[in-house]
């Protein structure tokens, strides 16, 4: 039996990119809408304190650019588990 990684090894980029496209636009669709309600918390409570003291919204912002680096960087998912690891 073969596992996912080894299944997408014999795909074409197209085919990679082809059986993955929905489940990642819905990905990104759900994290543009939770950066939405933040921007409108933000707004709806301006003289409430601001996120700027929080760990947790650098990290995030360190996970979206291992998302966008280059495909030369490999293993984004680890990558972006370690940026959390330690935050539980």
């Amino acid at each position: 039996m073969s596992t996912p990684q080894q299944a997408t090894s014999r795909q074409t980029p197209e085919q990679a990119f082809g059986h993955d496209y929905l489940e990642m636009r819905i990905r990104l669709i759900e994290i543009g809408a939770m950066l939405d309600r933040l921007d409108r918390a933000r707004t709806s409570h301006p003289d409430a304190p601001q996120l700027t003291e929080d760990d947790r919204i650098d990290r995030c912002r360190q996970a979206l650019e291992v998302i966008i680096s280059e495909a030369e960087t490999p293993n984004r998912a680890e990558r972006i588990a370690l940026i959390f690891s330690d935050l539980d």
